[in-house]
């Protein structure tokens, strides 16, 4: 099965409703996990704000995903 990112890029520009959204917070679902896979510090920090990707069920979750800035990942390595 495709990655949902990749199912909501094929979908026709504009198209909003449900179906779009529930792809939107699956490919958020699918990038963070695959982000905390590959990066210990962020995993950290999502561990720290108690955060689990299986909580980002809907549109109003996504404001509990942990943001930082690139550049402060970067700085790490």
């Amino acid at each position: 099965m495709p990655l949902a990112a990749d199912r909501l890029i094929a979908r026709p520009a504009f198209a909003h409703g449900r179906t779009a959204d529930s792809l939107f917070c699956a490919a958020m679902r699918e990038t963070v996990a695959r982000l905390c896979r590959a990066c210990p510090a962020y995993a950290g920090i999502c561990a720290a704000e108690g955060f689990r990707t299986a909580s980002l069920r809907g549109m109003r979750d996504l404001s509990r995903v942990p943001f930082i800035f690139v550049s402060a990942l970067m700085e790490r390595d």
